[in-house]
C-alpha cells in the first residue's frame, strides 16, 4: 500500500471495491463487509481527513473564544431591535 495516494485499499493491496459489501439496494452489509476486507487508508490521506475535522473544530472554538463578547452583544441588540427590513413578508 503506498504512503501517499487518494485511493482506499483492501486487505490485499488492491484498490477498495466498495460494490461487494453493499446489498443489490445499495445498502451497507457488515457480513459482506467481514467477509471481503477491511477498508484501509494510505497515511498522508487518513491524517489530512483528520485534520480536515480539526481546522473545522478549531475555527468554530476560535471564532467563540475571540468573537463571544460581539456575538453576545449582536444577538442581544437584534432581540430588541424591530423586524428586520429584508425578512417583511412583500404581500
Amino acid at each position: 500500500m503506498p504512503i501517499s495516494s487518494v485511493g482506499s485499499f483492501d486487505n490485499r493491496g488492491r484498490t477498495y471495491n466498495v460494490s461487494r459489501i453493499l446489498t443489490e439496494d445499495k445498502v451497507f452489509d457488515e457480513a459482506k463487509y467481514k467477509a471481503y476486507s477491511p477498508i484501509f487508508l494510505s497515511t498522508t490521506f487518513a491524517i489530512s481527513y483528520g485534520l480536515s475535522f480539526a481546522s473545522i473544530t478549531a475555527t468554530i472554538t476560535h471564532a467563540f473564544l475571540f468573537f463571544r463578547k460581539q456575538i453576545w452583544t449582536q444577538s442581544r441588540r437584534a432581540m430588541h431591535e424591530q423586524p428586520d427590513i429584508h425578512a417583511r413578508d412583500t404581500l
